[in-house]
């Protein structure tokens, strides 16, 4: 996936990424999960590039968008999410 410049997309050009938004990561996920590859391996591409662009890219400092962003569009780093909140643990909407 990052040989073939998966994990550009929706990273901004400063980043080495194409640009892009929401519209373009739907779009491309839904022609690689077309193409015959799995849902849930389209799925995961899809967080990995939803992360990088909203999270990192919108709440990273200038030198975590730098490092991170970069090495994401060249296929280098993988993104993931955690959700844990005490007494709940990593499911936040369970009533305690």
């Amino acid at each position: 996936m990052g040989k073939v410049g998966l994990f550009k997309i929706g990273i901004a050009e400063k980043y080495g990424g194409p640009g892009g938004g929401y519209l373009d990561l739907l779009k491309a996920g839904e022609a690689f999960v077309k193409s015959g590859y799995n849902l849930g391996l389209g799925i995961s591409w899809l967080f990995q590039q939803i992360i990088a662009h909203s999270v990192v890219g919108s709440f990273g400092t200038p030198e975590q968008r730098r490092q991170y962003l970069c090495a994401a569009a060249e296929g280098k780093v993988t993104f993931s999410f955690a959700v844990s909140e005490p007494g709940r643990g990593a499911s936040p909407k369970t009533q305690t």
